[in-house]
């Protein structure tokens, strides 16, 4: 009966694992993809931890630096807030 079972559940997560993983097709819709489908940019709003302490003005300057041309490629107006973990 164990030896069935087990059979049984492997099947089963062989399955998920294949359903998961199976190629799947999109289309394009509204909030997805960086764009919408008239052209406008996406507005995006991404919370950071500080890096280091009583330095969330230069952390903000460096990853808005480091992600401008990342939003500028994918269409995106991107927004980037630095907030402590504790305060989420």
């Amino acid at each position: 009966m164990k030896k069935l079972r087990s059979i049984l559940l492997s099947i089963a997560m062989v399955t998920l694992l294949l359903t998961g993983c199976g190629k799947t097709e999109t289309t394009a819709s509204s909030g997805t993809g960086g764009s919408t489908p008239t052209g406008e940019k996406t507005d995006m709003l991404l919370w950071l931890p500080p890096y280091a302490t009583g330095g969330e003005a230069l952390d903000q300057e460096w990853w808005t630096e480091t992600l401008a041309p990342w939003a500028e490629e994918n269409n995106v107006n991107l927004t980037i807030e630095i907030t402590p973990l504790g305060q989420l």
